[in-house]
């Protein structure tokens, strides 16, 4: 399992990216870091990162969560709210939202349809 200090380190590299919010930056590397995280204490997880402004848009469907975590990131005036998920199969259909990297990011194993948004599915056949 992942410890404290493990997120905490994570969360700090997040805001040590720079002065600016830089959204696909602070997305490209939550992502790598977490899935790094996964793959130590977990193996062959998927990543699922969202703004927390877009959850009632979405719907998630997640088998087996091994994580979830929500944490702020402050950049100046900024502050979003992300939620984490690191999970085994599911999907998590995302056609209601806005695109873009300040509103998600998926690693790992996965299919995605659709645009901006979309339906991600760990499993081919709930596409």
């Amino acid at each position: 399992m992942a410890s404290p200090d493990e997120l905490e380190q994570i969360k700090k590299n997040l805001l040590a990216l720079g002065k600016t919010l830089d959204a696909e930056r602070i997305m490209r590397s939550a992502l790598n870091q977490f899935q790094e995280l996964s793959a130590r204490h977990y193996g062959n997880y998927n990543v699922f990162i969202l703004n927390a402004r877009q959850l009632n848009d979405t719907s998630l469907s997640f088998n087996d969560i091994k994580f979830e975590e929500s944490w702020l990131h402050r950049e100046g005036p900024f502050v979003l709210e992300y939620r984490l998920f690191i999970f085994k199969d599911g999907t998590a259909d995302h056609t209601r939202c806005e695109g873009g990297w300040v509103n998600w990011g998926m690693s790992g194993r996965f299919r995605r349809s659709g645009h901006q948004g979309g339906i991600f599915s760990t499993n081919p056949d709930k596409t």
